[in-house]
């Protein structure tokens, strides 16, 4: 039996872990027993796994999706609606693995009770468009997918796309690029975009349209094309991209328009503006990461002026 049950019975061996969950009253051993319970599916390791929350989220998050993944029916009828809950405070988390296994999660709850469809396939929609990190957003979008259609679909989709950039089948990318799934749309759009890199830039008008799409992700791709076919002609669509929604999309724009800043191609008065911008991301609740990078941009910019 996995991580170290040996040759006992399942149920013997989660009476001990229970027992010794009881016995053991606080400190990292105490989460490591109740993780071992949740990795399991016995729900007596929940409430004590999720009292750990704030000083590990990602650990006790991870634990709480394989409860959900591994509990019996019985149990996941008890004890749904509570991890339910958990999960949606996860997505809050300034931690962005948590996030992430969170989403995950999610995608378990929706995939077992049909109740939860809906509901959370609009919750990760929202994530898709609104989290400020890339993987997250990732992961929400190949959820929907799964939540729709299993997770084979999204191996499907993942094997589809890399094996049409490797035989460099412009066609097929470009009708995968126009499929009703943002995952598929995202997939097709990354292999065009390494294939105006490594093959022929002029495939880079194929994906100017996404700059004006409606996931983050596929904006950033645009972004991304304008810049490597356009270069410094690319300013008004990256002047436009910097006043985006999204700070991931804004910090994007913002980094090529600091080369066009290098080169004497920008106005004060434009630099003033993209610092504007800038500023408006570290006064959101954004990701560190992208806080970093905001200010490391506004550093530079200021020498300009």
């Amino acid at each position: 039996m996995r991580h170290g049950a040996g040759g006992l019975d399942k149920k013997r061996w989660l009476d001990r872990l229970a027992r010794r969950l009881s016995a053991v009253e606080t400190g990292r051993k105490r989460a490591e027993i109740a993780y071992k319970l949740c990795f399991y599916g016995d729900p007596r390791g929940l409430d004590v796994l999720w009292s750990y929350y704030k000083d590990m989220p990602e650990y006790v998050v991870d634990g709480l999706s394989w409860f959900v993944k591994e509990c019996s029916d019985e149990d996941f009828v008890k004890h749904v609606n509570k991890v339910y809950s958990w999960l949606r405070e996860a997505l809050r988390s300034d931690w962005i693995e948590a996030r992430e296994k969170a989403v995950y999660g999610l995608c378990e709850i929706a995939m077992r009770d049909p109740r939860y469809r809906d509901d959370i396939l609009r919750i990760l929609d929202k994530v898709a468009l609104k989290d400020s990190w890339y993987e997250v957003r990732d992961a929400a979008l190949a959820s929907i997918v799964a939540i729709k259609y299993g997770w084979k679909k999204v191996d499907e989709l993942d094997r589809l796309s890399n094996r049409l950039e490797r035989m460099r089948d412009v066609d097929g990318l470009l009708n995968l690029l126009d499929s009703s799934e943002p995952y598929a749309r995202s997939n097709a759009a990354w292999s065009l975009y390494r294939l105006c890199k490594s093959v022929d830039r002029s495939l880079c008008k194929y994906l100017f349209k996404l700059v004006n799409d409606k996931y983050p992700c596929l904006r950033l791709i645009g972004l991304r094309a304008y810049w490597l076919y356009f270069g410094e002609k690319a300013k008004d669509v990256l002047m436009k991209l910097v006043c985006d929604e999204h700070p991931e999309v804004r910090v994007e724009a913002a980094r090529y328009l600091l080369e066009l800043a290098r080169k004497g191609a920008l106005s004060k008065e434009e630099i003033k503006f993209i610092e504007g911008k800038l500023y408006e991301i570290l006064s959101g609740d954004v990701d560190e990461i992208i806080e970093d990078d905001a200010e490391n941009l506004l550093d530079e910019l200021r020498d300009f002026l």
